[in-house]
């Protein structure tokens, strides 16, 4: 409760707020997600999701389920109704501006295998792919490959009804009024160092994301290669609708394009956190030390582990950050500059 959220701060001037949650562990209203948002749909209330959701019915039904249909039996929405949901609370807000958030779960583990999105599977191997004598993956390579798959559908099932909704929005005569701001809370591994999911690092894998701003009205076509944060979406939409008194912290992205000054020298630090989970049965991947710390800027990303272990790659040359620079005496300088911008200046 120190810090107002954006919902609160829109809510407060008279816009109308609605918040619609796929997440349903971990965007919840009990997780404080739901401040500010007037409407939060993340349960349903409904006999169905009751029996869904007892420890019988995860247990038992849930296994015989999964055997007959090959699917996962699961209580969390898809797309199609994160869209419904959020279309027709917007009937009833008439002509007020609208703040809404909707939140979607389709790439998500237990990674499903979508419909409508055959045209995306088999596209690549997963990295450093083990081959058995006989020409065919590994047990756990062929496991990775067939996440990958699964995977690569629910982006593709995402997309594909993103694109149906703003067509909506379009057919409601209200696009080209709207901003829409399209990222993501993480990516994801499937074996690069050893590593699966998410959670676990803070390699680019995870922490570099989608950030799509669509508003033709103040917003060209361009792509910003300089490396940002998520920390400055808030401070860009308080300057996209015109609130002067933002009270949230970061510059808003339209410095790279808008009039003016040279953008590359007002570049902000990209900090990353990462906490263990208590709850997990596998604590794999570098997580395992502790608390893990990340700063992007410029071309380097430096990381730091719980075990005081520190990495330093360079994103231009070496994208994949194979090449851990930190022990190079070249680089002390620059490690130095980046191990003291981990911490955010007091507000």
């Amino acid at each position: 409760d120190t810090y107002p959220v954006l919902a609160e701060f829109l809510r407060d001037r008279g816009v109308a707020t609605g918040g619609f949650v796929a997440n349903r562990y971990y965007a919840n209203r009990g997780t404080g997600l739901g401040r500010g948002f007037a409407d939060y749909y993340d349960y349903p209330l409904s006999l169905a999701e009751a029996a869904r959701s007892t420890w019988v019915a995860t247990k038992t039904v849930g296994p015989i389920w999964t055997w007959l249909t090959g699917r996962v039996m699961t209580t969390r929405k898809e797309a199609p109704t994160v869209n419904a949901e959020f279309l027709g609370w917007l009937e009833g807000v008439g002509q007020r501006p609208f703040f809404a958030f909707l939140n979607y779960f389709d790439a998500h583990d237990p990674y499903l295998l979508f419909e409508d999105t055959e045209a995306v599977l088999n596209q690549g191997d997963p990295p450093e792919t083990v081959v058995q004598e006989d020409g065919t993956l590994e047990p756990r390579e062929r496991e990775l490959v067939e996440a990958m798959d699964r995977y690569d559908t629910g982006v593709a099932f995402i997309d594909l009804h993103i694109g149906r909704l703003l067509d909506s929005l379009e057919v409601l005569g209200i696009l080209e009024n709207t901003i829409v701001v399209i990222t993501s809370d993480h990516g994801e591994h499937f074996g690069e160092r050893g590593v699966v999911q998410h959670s676990r690092s803070l390699y680019s894998q995870l922490i570099r994301v989608p950030l799509i701003f669509i508003y033709p009205p103040s917003v060209p076509s361009i792509r910003v290669k300089e490396a940002v944060s998520l920390n400055e979406v808030a401070a860009t939409i308080m300057d996209l609708v015109g609130l002067e008194d933002s009270p949230f912290p970061g510059e808003s992205l339209a410095r790279f394009w808008g009039p003016g000054g040279d953008h590359v020298q007002r570049l902000s630090p990209a900090r990353s956190v990462a906490y263990p989970n208590p709850s997990w049965d596998d604590l794999s991947g570098p997580i395992r030390h502790g608390s893990m710390r990340s700063v992007v800027f410029d071309r380097l990303h430096y990381i730091k582990t719980g075990d005081g272990t520190e990495e330093l790659f360079d994103l231009f040359d070496d994208p994949r950050e194979l090449h851990d620079l930190s022990s190079v005496p070249e680089w002390a300088e620059d490690m130095a500059r980046l191990r003291s911008m981990l911490e955010p200046p007091p507000r």
